[in-house]
């Protein structure tokens, strides 16, 4: 194991255990300050196909998002883990009662997969993860899922996080991807990634 693996896992396992030690109340609170944060972005109004993913355990809470986003009729893609293939399927969402429990208990959609070429129509991508730097990057799960996804797209990519979960440098390897925008109950941070969002 070489020292950025290293020390990803070490950072990992501390920030993921002081994500899981949020009470309920805890997370209902800023994930409703990080969603308010999220609904003033410009780019995240402008958006017709957004791309979420479906919080479980103490992520920030996106279901009750998902539910107001298909209400306005919007296009919501959630994606789906492919343990055999080791990627992410991707599915348009109708109704957020078609998510269930899938791949490490995470919500899935149970419809069927979309063509990859959709991915690059999206307009912008909500990133979940256990760690972000004040320089956009991002720390995932460790199974590489995301960082292979975002290499698909163009859209505009919004994290959504706790605010203790950012810290000034990560550990980082060349493949790991760069968001655009963080956002936290307490800030939203901009990165000028040299992407920017179709005017529309």
């Amino acid at each position: 194991m070489n020292d950025v693996v290293r020390r990803k896992n070490t950072l990992r396992a501390r920030l993921k255990e002081q994500r899981e030690s949020l009470s309920p109340s805890q997370v209902e609170q800023k994930s409703a300050t990080v969603l308010d944060r999220l609904k003033n972005l410009p780019e995240f109004s402008r958006a017709h196909s957004i791309h979420t993913y479906a919080s479980w355990r103490n992520e920030v809470r996106t279901l009750g998002l998902i539910t107001d986003l298909l209400a306005a009729d919007l296009e919501v893609v959630v994606p789906r883990v492919n343990l055999d293939r080791r990627v992410l399927e991707h599915h348009r969402l109708a109704d957020v009662a078609d998510l269930r429990p899938g791949a490490f208990g995470i919500p899935e959609p149970q419809t069927e997969a979309i063509e990859n070429d959709i991915l690059s129509c999206l307009d912008l991508v909500l990133v979940p993860g256990v760690g972000f730097d004040l320089s956009g990057h991002r720390l995932g799960y460790g199974g590489g899922y995301y960082d292979g996804f975002l290499r698909q797209t163009p859209a505009f990519r919004v994290a959504l996080a706790y605010d203790f979960q950012v810290i000034e440098r990560l550990p980082r390897r060349p493949e790991d991807e760069v968001m655009d925008v963080i956002v936290t109950e307490a800030r939203v941070l901009r990165f000028d990634t040299g992407r920017r969002q179709a005017q529309g």
